[in-house]
């Protein structure tokens, strides 16, 4: 357990840095399968979704674009 609490703590200090920007941009990308559920699921295909997304983040304020 100690050990495990020692790794999350370096990763912590690890990411602190990122803090100390002004503006920030940060993006997504995911996607996956769909698989319907109980009785419809005998009626309907499996699909698929798509999405992502971008924005830009400040000391206050941020802006975020989505696509799904």
């Amino acid at each position: 357990m100690k050990r495990i609490a020692s790794y999350l703590t370096l990763c912590c200090f690890a990411a602190a840095p990122i803090f100390a920007q002004g503006r920030l941009f940060t993006g997504y990308v995911g996607g996956g399968p769909n698989f319907p559920v109980y009785d419809f699921g005998q009626r309907v295909d499996n699909g698929w979704n798509v999405s992502a997304g971008a924005g830009v983040s400040g000391n206050h304020l941020g802006l975020m674009l989505d696509f799904t």
